[in-house]
């Protein structure tokens, strides 16, 4: 994708190894998203939230990048595209090496070492009153079902798939289809669309430290975080297709969509 520019290829044709490359890295994220998130299963629940944050706040590093390309670059949407792409693969490079690192502690060889059967989870804190009952030892040479294992967790694999394709929805495509009425000078450059970006991130990464706090929620009644955050979408429409949306609300609503996304 950095290279499209220098690409001598018809427009036609750019277009189809566009799509085909966004088809592959989404395949690739959903695969990286899936096994991180395995891993992360076997430490605590706090090194669980921990991950949540970084996730965050690589999503809010992505959009300063690119409000800092803009800045740097003005009127040259080529050339701060291209810087973003660069600064975004170093920062990959610095990230693939940290979890070289990560994986290389005394702490992470227990996860490598430890068999994936019961037990509790690695590096568990204290049990508290509404800590979750350790797991049960699997028996040698025991078949789970499909089915059996199905009724067990389908309400949270619902639940999963409903955030996931809210978010997919809203970011970045519903938000930055969002007009600007009032604060016209925040037009020019599409800026007032990347700023909403950025309200957005910053408000994920907020509800994101506070997943701590459980509110009343368990993995019972996970589904009403499904509810709230569809309580929100009809918002960020009315602020796209009506007239009578203020900049101040569309700022509001799109806070706590990315709100909502961080911490549910």
């Amino acid at each position: 994708i950095l290279a499209f520019r220098w690409l001598a290829l018809p427009q036609g044709s750019l277009f189809v190894v566009l799509l085909t490359l966004i088809a592959l890295c989404a395949v690739a994220t959903g695969h990286l998203d899936s096994a991180l998130l395995s891993l992360c299963s076997q430490y605590s629940s706090r090194m669980q939230q921990h991950l949540q944050i970084g996730i965050g706040m690589g999503l809010l590093a992505s959009v300063l990048y690119r409000d800092l390309t803009k800045v740097l670059f003005p009127g040259a949407i080529a050339d701060a595209t291209s810087v973003f792409f660069v600064v975004a693969l170093v920062t990959i490079l610095v990230c693939v090496a940290s979890y070289e690192l990560l994986m290389s502690l005394p702490v992470s060889a227990r996860v490598r070492e430890t068999p994936a059967v019961g037990g509790e989870p690695l590096l568990s804190e204290e049990r508290g009153a509404d800590a979750p009952e350790p797991r049960r030892p699997v028996e040698e040479g025991a078949v789970a079902h499909v089915a059996a294992v199905w009724r067990a967790v389908w309400r949270n694999q619902l639940a999963i798939c409903a955030h996931f394709a809210l978010c997919t929805t809203c970011y970045p495509g519903l938000v930055t289809s969002v007009p600007c009425r009032q604060l016209t000078a925040l037009q020019p450059a599409h800026w007032f669309q990347e700023l909403l970006l950025t309200a957005f991130s910053t408000a994920d990464v907020f509800g994101r430290f506070l997943t701590g706090r459980r509110f009343g929620l368990h993995h019972g009644n996970i589904l009403i975080t499904v509810a709230l955050r569809l309580a929100i979408f009809p918002l960020l429409l009315h602020c796209i297709a009506s007239p009578s949306a203020t900049d101040a609300l569309s700022w509001l609503v799109v806070a706590a969509t990315g709100f909502s996304n961080g911490y549910c």
